[in-house]
């Protein structure tokens, strides 16, 4: 029995940018492993200049991209500073910070043709020559069931023959805190709570000079505490550094590019130990011709960060137990603790060694002690990303043909050495002194106690790699009016990682073809064999196909003057999307241990007869079932458009409308098996999970020139809509 599940969740947004950059009709698109003429393209790539991306000053690539382009959404979850490699594992407490969306789906990032997870890759805005926002689905077939999501690649500089420079930047300022939530003071809440406690019949808990007391009252008041842990404990602003050097140039023989950034940046907090990130970037790429058929490409993007915490939260277990520290840890205990729970301290005589933080029977942690008696860590990043190409002319064999040879490997490690430490705490409950008026009488909570510790431990130790190789043959050529395009490639890559016993692998074999006349009607198509390690079924066929006809190119338009250009495009194709699903989720897994449930006539001792004792029971237990059925999700998308240029390239238009259905997203079932098989913790995976999204793009730009000045101002506005047409509710009757 199906069933239908409907959800609208629609978005409709609008900004305005200033500085953009003119568009025109022969643009090169920066596609990975290629370029194209934005003349010759059937879909609505977007692309972004490096001096774009410096307008900005966000040290994380990520928040650059926020309004910048239509159907690009991202999402900044907090403002603390730096970027940690952990953060697409989810591993340690590592948020995200920010996440990036295409058409509401994630994209593959990738940068120099190298998929990377941009968590590990951040770059500093002067080494990007520029960002190829990849949308509609003949563009994101050639790249495999990985980027059906969409694919944003950066491209790096490079040099150029002719010439020579060196540009140095410093950039320093501070990051204001214009969000964050108001808290209630002591008096408020004592207020409050007499209220919910009156609307339920309840005795209030506070009078009228207790209220007035604890308006009195400070953070080390012991009798009535008021704590504004926001104000006592976090800054309204960060300061940051960013200066940076780079240099370009060559000959016809040989051009280079280098770059030299550092980046630092402080972090919100006003107590404890230091809390600062620093990052050097360099990057390097050299281009040389070998003769007059034969080009070599070396590259090299390198990351050094460390960054100083102050541990927050304490565990026994030194190795690998804590989460990185991040705002958002902190934010919780400040929102539900009371101003009024506790105050700072219990007791802070002079001469303690230390002193006893306060605490509660129902608040067991201290924030303002936690921040400031945890321990500390230094967290250090390196990350390399080397490539190496080789470009081929094969016109001596036939004109047109080419071929692109390419290998890539990408590593990343991350160590956290520090202390991990706890504070002496203390409740205080009401009583009475030896001489019998009314005292505080600190008991000490069981859940902390002074842990010192001498030197520093390793608390974590992180590490992945990727090997990336590509293999392309192209062919481009004219013939007359007509122009046929075509490309082989074929890709495979490798990645391992801490915490996955099996090498992540991909394989993808992809082929291209266009054709054009006159610059007027244009047809393309792809198609791709995608193959991944972790299904019984890896293989998996994409084709795609597109069209456009340039209507500013026909006898009854070119002669229009306000018409410079006006292009109608169409694609649609079938995709399919590979999340990186864990292996064997197509095979049974079983589990053995001794902790099955003791048993025998004599139920109080687990005993059968005599002095035999059946207390630990050895079983094997099914942790999940496999599905051998098991696919790629599959996406039937299709895109529609329009781009126009008019006035004389001052007003620039375009608009979208795109469709994508997801159907057989795989997806954990609930309630697939009944409990009297036996079995109750034994998941299962099926391709069941149906979602459509569609939505519509609009942007448009004026830019004009006046005098010596250059300007174009430009707004942009999406609606997205996702509409959940199938879910995972189904009972096991119904599998």
């Amino acid at each position: 029995m199906d069933r239908y599940v409907t959800i609208r969740l629609a978005a409709l947004l609008l900004t305005f940018s200033l500085f953009l950059p003119a568009r025109a009709e022969d643009e090169s698109l920066h596609l990975p492993y290629r370029d194209e003429a934005d003349s010759l393209s059937v879909g609505s790539t977007i692309v972004l200049s490096g001096e774009q991306l410096e307008q900005y000053s966000s040290s994380d690539i990520r928040n650059i991209l926020t309004a910048i382009a239509a159907g690009v959404e991202v999402t900044e979850n907090f403002g603390g500073p730096g970027v940690s490699a952990l953060e697409h594992i989810g591993q340690y407490g590592a948020a995200y910070k920010s996440s990036v969306s295409v058409r509401s789906r994630s994209p593959l990032f990738m940068v120099d043709n190298i998929p990377v997870h941009i968590d590990e890759t951040q770059l500093d805005p002067q080494q990007i020559a520029s960002v190829t926002i990849i949308r509609d689905p003949l563009e994101k077939t050639l790249y495999g069931a990985s980027a059906a999501g969409g694919i944003i690649h950066i491209r790096t500089r490079r040099g150029e023959s002719g010439q020579r420079y060196m540009k140095l930047n410093y950039e320093h300022g501070v990051n204001v805190v214009d969000r964050f939530p108001a808290y209630v003071s002591g008096p408020a809440y004592a207020r409050l709570n007499n209220i919910a406690r009156a609307g339920s019949g309840m005795t209030p808990l506070y009078s009228r000079s207790d209220v007035a007391s604890y308006a009195a009252g400070n953070e080390y008041d012991q009798w009535f505490p008021n704590i504004d842990y926001r104000k006592l404990m976090l800054k309204n602003a960060m300061s940051y550094l960013r200066v940076g050097a780079n240099a370009g140039g060559g000959s016809e023989k040989v051009q280079y590019f280098v770059a030299l950034g550092y980046t630092g940046e402080d972090d919100i907090y006003k107590i404890g130990p230091k809390a600062q990130v620093h990052r050097i970037n360099i990057n390097a790429n050299l281009d040389i011709s070998l003769n007059s058929f034969i080009t070599a490409r070396f590259g090299i993007i390198s990351t050094m960060g460390v960054r100083y915490s102050p541990n927050y939260g304490y565990s026994s277990d030194h190795t690998e137990s804590l989460g990185v520290t991040e705002f958002p840890d902190l934010l919780v205990d400040i929102n539900k603790t009371p101003a009024i729970a506790f105050p700072i301290y219990a007791r802070n005589d002079p001469g303690m060694e230390s002193p006893w933080y306060a605490v509660s029977s129902q608040y067991t942690d201290n924030p303002y002690a936690n921040l400031l008696c945890n321990g500390s860590y230094r967290e250090t990043t390196r990350k390399g990303l080397f490539n190496l190409g080789l470009d081929i002319d094969l016109s001596v064999l036939t004109p047109g043909l080419k071929s692109m040879t390419y290998a890539a490997y990408d590593a990343t490690n991350v160590v956290r050495l520090g202390q991990e430490e706890d504070y002496a705490a203390y409740i205080l409950y009401k009583g009475l002194d030896e001489e019998g008026y009314d005292a505080l009488i600190p008991q000490q909570s069981g859940k902390h106690s002074v842990i010192l510790m001498s030197s520093d431990v390793r608390l974590l130790d992180y590490f992945s790699n990727r090997l990336y190789l590509v293999q392309r043959f192209s062919y481009d050529r004219a013939f007359g009016l007509h122009r046929v395009e075509a490309s082989a490639d074929y890709m495979i890559t490798q990645r391992s990682q801490k915490w996955i016993t099996e090498h992540r692998r991909e394989m993808n074999f992809g082929f291209h073809a266009g054709w054009s006349y006159d610059g007027r009607y244009l047809v393309r198509t792809a198609m791709n064999v995608h193959g991944t390690y972790s299904l019984l079924k890896p293989w998996s066929f994409s084709p795609s196909v597109g069209a456009a006809w340039v209507l500013s190119r026909e006898p009854f338009l070119r002669d229009v003057k306000a018409v410079d250009y006006l292009k109608l495009r169409v694609e649609g194709g079938l995709l399919h999307y590979d999340s990186a699903t864990s292996a064997n989720r197509d095979v049974d897994n079983y589990r053995w241990d001794n902790n099955g449930q003791g048993f025998g006539p004599y139920a109080n001792s687990d005993q059968w007869f005599g002095n035999t004792v059946s207390g630990s029971i050895d079983r094997v237990y099914a942790s999940m079932l496999g599905n051998p059925a098991l696919h790629l999700e599959r996406r039937k998308e299709a895109t529609a458009g329009v781009d126009a240029r008019l006035l004389g390239n001052r007003l620039q238009l375009s608009a979208n409308y795109w469709y994508s259905l997801s159907d057989g997203a795989i997806t954990e079932m609930q309630n697939v098996i009944p409990m009297v098989a036996g079995i109750s913790s034994g998941s299962l995976y099926m391709n069941y999970n149906v979602t459509r999204y569609q939505g519509a793009e609009l942007s448009a730009s004026w830019g004009d020139t006046v005098g010596p000045f250059q300007y174009r101002v430009g707004a942009w506005a999406a609606d997205n809509t996702r509409t959940v047409l199938t879910a995972a509710e189904l009972t096991y009757d119904e599998a």
